[in-house]
């Protein structure tokens, strides 16, 4: 039931109707607790897909602690070195830059940057993406000598791994030639 109920919930905010996707969310969530204890991994899913909800809607007070506890569950199921930690990382370290925290989220893309590069290379586009958003961050930081090359193997990555003519590519392109 609760996997219906979280297909549900994807339906709905990938037809921009959020509000009617939170109440499928919140379910799943009570269910898969219930059912598998807070620290299942399972869990972390749904956390962390509530939370990117929230994140939608404007509600960074309540997409924080589900980031956290997903970000929590992650770490304690799979280990300190996944993938799936990194990208974790990397949606909290995005909450806390919106948010006006770059210093928060600076540490958190590091991280997820060492993971993603351990477990799946030095060139695969995921690291690309911790990689922009890091560079993202140092330029709000008006670190820009940081950012820069940053910026730089960010675009290698993506342009070797994903061509020249990815939306990823040219978003991070777009964003370096900004500052």
């Amino acid at each position: 039931v609760a996997i219906c109920l979280n297909e549900l919930a994807l339906l709905h905010q990938n037809q921009g109707h959020y509000d009617q996707a939170e109440p499928f969310y919140t379910r799943a969530l009570a269910i898969m607790e219930r059912e598998f204890g807070r620290d299942h991994i399972r869990v972390a899913l749904q956390c962390n897909n509530l939370a990117l909800l929230y994140d939608s809607l404007g509600r960074p007070e309540e997409a924080e602690p589900m980031y956290r506890q997903a970000l929590e569950n992650y770490e304690q199921a799979l280990g300190p070195d996944h993938p799936d930690l990194a990208r974790s990382l990397n949606n909290l370290a995005l909450l806390y830059d919106r948010m006006g925290r770059p210093r928060d989220a600076e540490p958190l893309f590091e991280r997820a940057v060492e993971i993603n590069t351990a477990a799946l290379g030095p060139d695969h586009w995921h690291v690309a993406i911790c990689l922009n958003n890091l560079a993202v961050v140092y330029t709000h930081q008006k670190r820009f000598a940081e950012a820069g090359p940053v910026f730089q193997r960010a675009l290698a990555i993506y342009e070797n791994a994903l061509g020249p003519d990815h939306p990823r590519y040219a978003r991070t392109l777009f964003r370096y030639a900004q500052w």
